[in-house]
């Protein structure tokens, strides 16, 4: 997990890494993908338990536009749904990359 993380997606491993999983609409993908992504956190780390690259990790409950509407202070800029049209492009390369995690992941 840790070096697919870094080396794919540029995301460092450590005590100040905090990984925010969530979906737009709710919980179940992302509490899924927290799940997985644990699993394999651990998995590279049975044997020094409970060491983990990724200790910090949340889902947010209610998903992001729940997060948003009640946490605005928390937020920068505007929020943008996964369906607007100026980010197609974005959604497309990030369902990419989604589908080759899962791949990685896998193997």
């Amino acid at each position: 997990v840790q070096r697919f993380l870094t080396t794919q997606l540029g995301i460092n491993a450590g005590a100040t890494t905090v990984l925010v999983f969530y979906c737009e609409h709710g919980i179940d993908n992302s509490s899924r993908m927290w799940r997985h992504v644990r699993n394999l956190d651990r998995r590279d780390h049975i044997a020094d338990y409970p060491a983990l690259s990724f200790p910090h990790m949340y889902v947010l409950r209610r998903g992001f536009d729940a997060f948003f509407d009640e946490h605005r202070d928390c937020c920068e800029g505007v929020k943008i749904t996964a369906d607007d049209f100026n980010y197609a492009h974005s959604r497309r390369e990030y369902a990419a990359k989604s589908r080759e995690c899962w791949f990685h992941a896998s193997a």
